[in-house]
């Protein structure tokens, strides 16, 4: 189950950015002037940015320049696979024109990223901020009641 973003949002100014309004990069072109300004330190990408890889535990410090350069190459890598598409879809920016928030998703789990709210919304696998990430919010999964169905499924009786 994915995190419950959507409870989070209501109480932490990180997850309610994430939450709010975001502009995809369609654009192939677009998408790899972005990534290329970040992974270079320059234009649009100079200054510090967090590193959120969100199967890693949340970061305390900016990443240094090879370390965002080498998420990014991970990205552009995944990225391979998809260049015959006409669109990119897998990065949402705050802002096209000066961005403080994107968004990275792997194209690989990414289901619908379209359709998803609160509990529902997929998370982004990578995260590059100017503020300093909160930690992934709980799931909100209630582990008893999966092992309550697992046992009502096999006929295993409690008691």
């Amino acid at each position: 189950m994915a995190p419950d973003l959507k409870a989070a949002a209501e109480g932490d100014p990180y997850w309610k950015t994430y939450m709010g309004r975001f502009f995809g990069i369609l654009d192939w072109g677009e998408a790899d002037a972005l990534l290329g300004a970040l992974k270079s330190g320059t234009g649009a990408g100079a200054g510090d940015w967090y590193l959120f890889d969100t199967d890693r535990p949340c970061p305390e410090t900016t990443a240094s320049q090879p370390e965002l350069a080498g998420a990014l190459d991970d990205n552009l890598a995944l990225l391979a696979d998809f260049r015959d598409r006409t669109v990119c879809g897998t990065l949402y920016v705050d802002d096209r024109q000066d961005p403080s928030f994107i968004k990275m998703f792997d194209p690989y789990r990414m289901g619908s990223s379209c359709g998803g709210t609160g509990a529902n919304t997929v998370i982004a696998r990578w995260i590059v901020s100017r503020a300093k990430p909160s930690p992934l919010p709980p799931d909100g999964k209630d582990p008893a009641r999966g092992a309550a169905l697992w046992k009502r499924l096999i006929g295993w009786r409690t008691g």
